[in-house]
């Protein structure tokens, strides 16, 4: 999953890279075809805006919230 970071919109970088606290847009899905739809169904759709709350390796996120 790829994220456009709010103070760089050019940029993507990986969910796992985005500072804690930050929001950032999700881009693009990197996954299998089974994989995009559970992200998807999780709402980690294309355009969503996602806050990430803690994490690097196990990540926890607040998403369309």
């Amino acid at each position: 999953m790829s994220l456009v970071p709010p103070t760089n919109p050019e940029s993507l970088l990986p969910l796992c890279q985005l500072t804690q606290g930050c929001v950032g847009m999700v881009r693009e899905l990197g996954g299998t075809q089974s994989v995009n739809l559970r992200l998807r169904e999780l709402g980690f759709c294309e355009s969503a805006r996602v806050t990430k709350i803690s994490g690097r390796s196990t990540v926890v996120c607040d998403v369309c919230g």
